[in-house]
């Protein structure tokens, strides 16, 4: 160097290269002060005395030499020979001095001297201080703090954000990890999800959940409550005197007991004085007593039958009055077929006489019943109900899809899902056959298993399997899960009419298995008919009391209610020889009774 400088004569390149060029002009400045032993403070060249501070530098002053200063950290200057130095813009910095740019912050700018990287989705903070976010709780990073998912929401895969649960789904509390079933609601259930959403069916009319909520199955209302609609609800005790008939009824149909003096008219849901001449003693009776003959009971609804005066007698059985002659006609209710006057018979249950035909009852008309034996009258079978018998009214036929013992209601009960009935009527159902299934209660048909499904060869499914597993007890059986290998057979008088089940039910009153197990109903009891040759009156021709014909009747029907008179140029041997045993029965060379229990009915 030769002691002087020109300024001027030197270029820097463009601005962020500035800075550099800058500094090493100010190394050789400096370096050629110290070889005078000058500094840099000082003015070197009397012919540069207006020489202005380089970019990266300020001189509050004037913006001249020798006074420049460098820019502070988080300042910068991209012009020579300025006063003061530019705070670097938002999310740029710089940590250096003396420099005439700022950089971008491609994290965090928490300064305009420092820059930190932010931490991804799912962490809070900056690099190298990461926390990762809790379970249920989301972060977009940096600094957005950790905050917890809304209840029937999750964090998605990322952790930034929060998504909603599917459908039928939910989460128990805010800040929750996973997804959970929603339980179905009170009065509904699924068996297929142990009472879990989605596809809740309502329980049928006369089932309930009891108010809980998450049901595999619906309970049925016990006897002696009742439950109208489908869907929720509560069982509701029956009125004080009526009752139900059987588990799972929808009405309040049975008098719980009629009091002495009255009794159950069949079909209905109410009580009636037993008639004149007739009585019952004691409460619940079905049906009245006729009284005897040389007793009556001249009034409706009494409970004990009165002793004629001496010298008076009755007709016959079931008179309401006494009368000093036994050759008065027969009263309304009774009948002689050979003169129409005492002794008189009382007409059997089904007919009827008035009084015009002391000879012959009469048969009750159609849609017409006469339950006791010695009425003058029948009476009509409530609406919606017929008779065929005379004796009782009986309700339509169970729609396809449901069953009872007798194939009619009122309790008609619906087939259990995995089961079907095609046809009106029915007194029990039919299981799907393999490869077809019924999800639902109560239908007339199977679905087809889609393709790649099947059900393992097993009958009575509700839904078919992808892979083979633990098919459900059959009816009449039962396990501790529902499920096989461990199905045990219903003990005698119990039964289980569904699959799948874990207990079996007790027979209701009046009805029995025959010492059967394994049974999916129970049969109701059924007394044998009188043989051919003998009758019973009281009764309408059943067991017990039956009695042998009088020498010169005859009786060749099963069930006879009452004697025949010989037929003409017959006599009482050929009569007998002429009478067949009825359909399963022997003739006998005496008296003999039919077996008891009956066979037992093919499954129900």
């Amino acid at each position: 160097m030769d002691g002087t400088w020109v300024w001027a004569s030197k270029e820097c390149p463009a601005r962020r290269m500035r800075g550099v060029c800058h500094m090493a002009l100010l190394a050789l400045v400096a370096v050629s002060m110290a070889q005078r032993g000058q500094t840099l403070g000082r003015r070197l060249l009397d012919d540069a005395e207006d020489v202005p501070c380089p970019v990266g530098y300020y001189e509050p002053d004037d913006g001249l030499e020798p006074g420049c200063l460098p820019c502070d950290p988080g300042t910068y200057q991209d012009v020579p020979g300025q006063t003061e130095c530019i705070p670097c813009d938002d999310g740029d910095f710089q940590p250096q001095p003396g420099q005439d740019s700022c950089d971008y912050c491609e994290g965090e700018s928490i300064s305009a001297t420092e820059c930190l990287e932010s931490c991804g989705p799912g962490t809070t903070g900056f690099d190298p201080n990461c926390a990762t976010c809790s379970a249920g709780w989301v972060s977009t990073g940096g600094d957005q703090p950790c905050t917890a998912c809304a209840v029937g929401s999750t964090p998605n895969d990322d952790g930034s954000d929060c998504e909603p649960c599917p459908d039928g789904y939910t989460t128990p509390a805010e800040g929750s990890e996973y997804c959970e079933p929603i339980p179905c609601p009170s009065g509904t259930y699924n068996f297929d999800t142990g009472g879990m959403q989605p596809n809740c069916v309502p329980c049928e009319a006369g089932y309930t959940t009891d108010g809980a909520s998450g049901q595999a199955t619906c309970t049925a209302c016990p006897v002696g409550t009742f439950k109208v609609a489908d869907g929720d609800g509560d069982c509701v005790p029956c009125d004080p005197a009526y009752t139900t008939s059987t588990e799972g009824s929808t009405t309040c149909d049975v008098p719980a007991s009629c009091p002495a003096g009255q009794y159950r008219v069949p079909g209905e849901a109410t009580c009636a004085d037993c008639p004149a001449g007739s009585v019952s003693e004691s409460a619940g009776a079905d049906s009245c007593t006729l009284c005897a003959v040389g007793t009556f009971a001249p009034t409706a609804g009494l409970t004990a039958c009165q002793d004629c005066d001496p010298g008076t007698t009755t007709q016959g059985e079931g008179a309401s009055s006494c009368s000093v002659s036994s050759s008065l006609p027969c009263d309304a209710g009774t009948f002689n077929a050979d003169t129409g006057a005492a002794p008189c018979s009382a007409c059997p249950a089904g007919t009827y006489q008035d009084g015009s035909t002391p000879t012959v009852c009469l048969l009750c008309g159609a849609n017409q019943v006469q339950p006791a034996p010695g009425q003058s009258s029948c009476e009509d079978c409530p609406t919606g109900t017929a008779s065929a018998d005379g004796i009782t009214c009986s309700f339509p036929a169970c729609d396809p899809g449901s069953y009872s013992a007798t194939g009619t209601g009122p309790n008609c009960v619906n087939c259990a899902a995995g089961f079907y009935a095609d046809q009106p009527g029915a007194t029990e159902c039919s299981a799907c056959p393999a490869e077809t299934f019924q999800a639902l209660p109560g239908q007339a048909y199977c679905d087809l298993c889609a393709p790649g499904s099947s059900t393992n060869g097993w009958d009575g499914q509700s839904n078919c399997f992808a892979a083979e597993v633990s098919p459900p007890c059959e009816p009449g059986t039962v396990s501790n899960t529902g499920n096989s290998p461990d199905c045990q057979p219903c003990t005698a008088d119990t039964y289980q009419a569904e699959s799948g089940q874990t207990a079996c039910f007790p027979c209701p009153s009046g009805q029995t298995t025959a010492g059967l197990v394994g049974q999916t109903q129970c049969l109701e009891y059924a007394p044998n008919p009188c043989l051919p040759g003998t009758f019973n009156v009281a009764t309408g021709g059943l067991e017990p009391g039956c009695q042998l014909c009088t020498p010169g009747t005859y009786q060749d029907l099963p069930a006879g209610m009452t004697e025949s008179g010989i037929e003409s140029g017959r006599t009482i041997l050929e009569l007998k020889r002429r009478i067949r045993a009825p359909s399963g029965f022997e003739r006998p060379t005496k008296l003999q009774r039919p077996p008891w229990p009956p066979p037992p009915a093919g499954p129900g």
